[in-house]
């Protein structure tokens, strides 16, 4: 195979039985038992047969989808032992994953980290009732919105068109009271933008996640993270990043600021064109094309296609 980006979504794609087809492979298994004690929690039952009401609290969903990472990274390299990764980079949550792959981290201290993380945006979103939609739009449009509305940030820029934004229920309110009267009919296949609310607890990586913050702070000083071993792209910075006290900077900076994926995405692409993804759902793979059309995206999402790599 090819020389490829690694990359890992964020949240979105939890679903129920979201690990039962990758540990059907021994090895995938092997590492989601391991990860129980990390997480404290019994995470191939999480994985396997846990509900989507379960699954869809913050606190359960990170781990969840870390541990269904890690299984298809595990299955990935089984397959092709000697695949060159030029970089990795993750979406959100999906940036311990890739502090893993570049050995920045291990993975045990990767899921210490971010079984903190979970707990600290799930008080957030306890302690603030908010959401996020995505806006079909271009960043300067959406920008302008958001300032009109009141109480909106942008939390996360996928593609140039595809933008996340998180605020209070009250703040969207009041944006969708401001479009009504500027006429805005969701219906309208013409609008100049689309927007949908996503299915979360909250308005992950904006200011709102602050209350929390405190626990994740905590966890994060006596974390272990090291010079990448390969080339380590952060989502914050949308940058390559090699220095061990600047990515702990940019780690706890995510919490409450943008996601630049859009930029992370075009940074890993200058040195390399083609991109994996493994997962139950391949999420971030649909976004790299909508960011350049020239890059070459590779989505596994069963055993079948990880076997028919290469």
């Amino acid at each position: 195979m090819e020389p490829i980006n690694f990359i890992f979504s964020g949240q979105g794609s939890q679903e129920e039985g979201m690990g039962r087809e990758i540990l059907k492979n021994d090895r995938a298994r092997s590492v989601v038992k391991k990860l129980s004690s990390p997480f404290g929690i019994d995470m191939e039952k999480l994985i396997t047969s846990e509900s989507f009401s379960v699954l869809k609290k913050t606190r359960f969903t990170q781990p969840a989808i870390f541990a269904v990472q890690a299984a298809y990274r595990e299955a990935v390299m089984e397959k092709i032992p000697d695949l060159e990764i030029t970089a990795a980079g993750g979406n959100s949550l999906g940036t311990y994953m890739a502090l893993v792959v570049s050995g920045a981290m291990d993975m045990e201290n990767a899921a210490t980290l971010l079984k903190a993380r979970a707990e600290a945006m799930g008080l957030a979103c306890e302690k603030n009732p908010s959401t996020l939609r995505a806006f079909r739009g271009h960043r300067k449009f959406v920008e302008d919105l958001c300032g009109r509305a009141g109480g909106l940030s942008i939390a996360l820029v996928n593609t140039p068109t595809q933008i996340i934004v998180g605020g209070r229920l009250s703040a969207f309110t009041n944006l969708d009271a401001l479009l009504k009267r500027e006429g805005y009919n969701p219906e309208d296949e013409s609008n100049e933008f689309k927007m949908k609310e996503l299915d979360v607890d909250g308005a992950f990586h904006t200011e709102l996640m602050r209350d929390g913050i405190q626990i994740f702070e905590k966890a994060l000083k006596t974390a272990e993270i090291r010079e990448p071993v390969l080339p380590y792209f952060s989502d914050t910075s949308g940058s390559r990043e090699t220095d061990p006290e600047k990515i702990r900077s940019l780690l706890l900076a995510q919490i409450t600021n943008t996601v630049e994926w859009e930029k992370c995405i075009r940074g890993m692409g200058q040195a390399c064109a083609a991109f994996l993804e493994a997962s139950n759902k391949t999420t971030a793979a649909l976004m790299i094309e909508a960011v350049d059309i020239n890059f070459d995206v590779e989505a596994v999402s069963t055993l079948d296609e990880i076997d028919m790599l290469g």
